[in-house]
Order: C-alpha cells, then structure tokens, then sequence
C-alpha cells in the first residue's frame, strides 16, 4: 500500500480523482514523475485524497464524496495498520533537511476547502489526534456561491474556521490555488480554466504570469489569516507540486 517517497513529492493533491465509496484505506496513489533520491533515504508514502463528506454520500453519484463513517473507518483501519499521518510539509522537511518521519507515515489530505471537512472530518481528527492536510481555493474560503456567476455550490468553511483548525496542530490549511481552479459548469464567458491548465491561445510567458499572481494572492491570504504562505518552507516549490 503506497508508493516511494521519490514518486510521493510530485503527487498532485490538486487532482481530482478522489475516493470512491466502495475503496479501502489501500487507496491508488496518484504518480506523476519520479525523483531519484539515494536509496537509504527512500521511504514508502500512501497519500489519501478526500473532497467533500456527506451522510448522503451513497445515494450521490459522484466519486469524489464519502460518508462520514466511511472516513472514520479508514482512519480506525490505517491507524491498525500502525501509520501514523502526517503533514506534506513533513515530508517536505524530511528531503530538505533530513527531519525524521515516525515508521510508518500517511498523508491525509483534503481538496477544496469545503464546509463538510469542517463539520465530519475535524472531529475525527481530534478524536484520534491525528493531522490532516486540507487545499482551499481562495475565491470559494467562507462562499456558498460561485464567485461571479453566484450559483450555488456546496458549502466552503469560513477563515474563521481554518483558523480554529490550524490552532489545534491538526490542519495544515496550503493552497489550492486562488482562482486558477474553476468549475466550468458554474462559470460563464470562454475563458476557463479547467485543472489550472493554460487558455486556448494563451502563451506560456501569460500562463507563467497568471499562475504567479494567483499563487501571490492565495499565499497573501494564507499569511493574513494563518501567519503562513502555503504551509511549507519553501512555498512556491510546493505550490508547484500541488499540480
């Protein structure tokens, strides 16, 4: 169950495949590109990737949600397993500088800041003590509409609540971009952003500008409100391998 700690690093916790309903803790991990690493420092890393929690997640058709029992479960079952979550940023400072990492590490995180992560999965972090890292989308923090176009979507958590969570040492609250993760069924107009890929005819210097203001912004939030930029040392490498 998992992959090398060298696949681990380019991981995408800004993809969405999710967690379906019917899988087990031995979640697929999601590889991107490997990074050669010396052998006596390699390690064996499963990331679990959430969304959104509801008590109606069965009876929804969509794969990126899961029941809130469904999630305690897999958290009784790794925790049998003797792992021990941590955060990206760990594992971050275990490459960089060489911190240690408990025997068995597992990464939690969550995608999108919903209000859902607040009310089902925050308790069940502080029941087992256990951390968990969660994306928000800057434009979404605290919306029960979609940004310009003020359709309705599911529910995000409040500034006020990241906080509450960050204050336990539970919750690592990094980005998910501020606006550069867009939901064409909610936007309007031909310009849209789907995945934070680049616009039809956009070049790469525009993209290269784009994706560097939207971190600028969304790193501006995170240190108003949480005194941090994406929740790591080094803020802009991490805000890359979040794609």
């Amino acid at each position: 169950m998992g992959t090398k700690f060298a696949i681990m690093l380019a991981m995408a916790i800004m993809s969405f495949c999710g967690i379906c309903e019917d899988v087990s803790p031995d979640i697929e991990i999601n590889k991107k590109e490997e990074i050669i690493l010396d052998e006596r420092n390699e390690v064996d890393i499963p990331i679990l990737m959430y969304h959104h929690i509801t008590p109606e997640a069965s009876t929804v058709l969509n794969h990126m949600t899961i029941t809130p029992e469904r999630f305690e479960n897999h958290v009784i079952d790794m925790l049998a397993m003797g792992y021990t979550p941590v955060f990206l940023e760990d594992l971050i400072s275990f490459v960089e500088s060489g911190e240690k990492l408990p025997e068995k590490p597992i990464c939690i995180t969550f995608d999108d800041g919903y209000l859902s992560n607040y009310e089902y999965a925050f308790p069940v972090l502080k029941k087992y003590n256990i951390k968990a890292n969660i994306a928000v989308i800057g434009t979404s923090i605290g919306d029960i509409e979609y940004k310009d176009t003020g359709f309705q979507m599911i529910p995000h958590f409040t500034i006020e609540q990241a906080q509450e969570m960050e204050a336990t040492g539970l919750v690592s609250i990094i980005s998910h971009t501020y606006d550069m993760h867009q939901a064409a069924h909610l936007e309007s107009g031909d310009k849209i952003r789907i995945t934070a890929a680049k616009l039809k005819n956009e070049t790469e210097e525009e993209y290269r500008i784009a994706m560097q203001q939207d971190f600028e912004k969304v790193s501006n939030i995170l240190m108003e409100y949480l005194g941090k930029k994406t929740g790591c040392k080094n803020s802009m490498n991490f805000y890359i391998l979040n794609f």
